[in-house]
C-alpha cells in the first residue's frame, strides 16, 4: 500500500513539474573566483548550479525561496531583490532577484 501511495505521489510530482517546466524561464547567473578579480565584475550566465548542503541548509534556503516569492507576489515590480545569508562569513551568496523590477 505505501509503495502505491508513493508511486502515486511520485506520478503526480513528475506531472506536475511537466507543466511547471513549460512555464519557467528562470535563468541562473553567478561570479566565478577569476571574474570577481576584475574592476568591473559582471556575473556570467550558468547552465547548471550545483547545491552542496546539509538537510538543514537545504531547509533554510527552501524557507528563504518560499518567502522570497511571497514577497515578489505581495510587491510585484517593486521587489527587485534579496539576498539569502545562512553564514555570511564562509558560505557563497545566494541572491533572488525580480526579472520584472522596476
Amino acid at each position: 500500500m505505501l509503495n502505491n501511495r508513493k508511486r502515486r505521489n511520485n506520478f503526480t510530482l513528475l506531472r506536475a513539474l511537466k507543466v511547471i517546466r513549460r512555464e519557467i524561464e528562470m535563468e541562473f547567473f553567478g561570479y566565478t573566483e577569476e571574474l570577481l578579480q576584475v574592476d568591473s565584475p559582471q556575473p556570467a550566465k550558468l547552465p547548471e548550479v550545483t547545491i552542496s548542503a546539509s538537510p538543514s541548509e537545504l531547509r533554510a534556503l527552501a524557507h528563504f525561496l518560499w518567502a522570497s516569492a511571497d514577497e515578489m507576489e505581495a510587491k510585484g515590480n517593486q521587489f527587485e531583490h534579496e539576498h539569502f545569508e545562512f553564514d555570511p562569513g564562509s558560505n557563497p551568496a545566494l541572491v533572488v532577484s525580480n526579472p520584472d523590477a522596476a
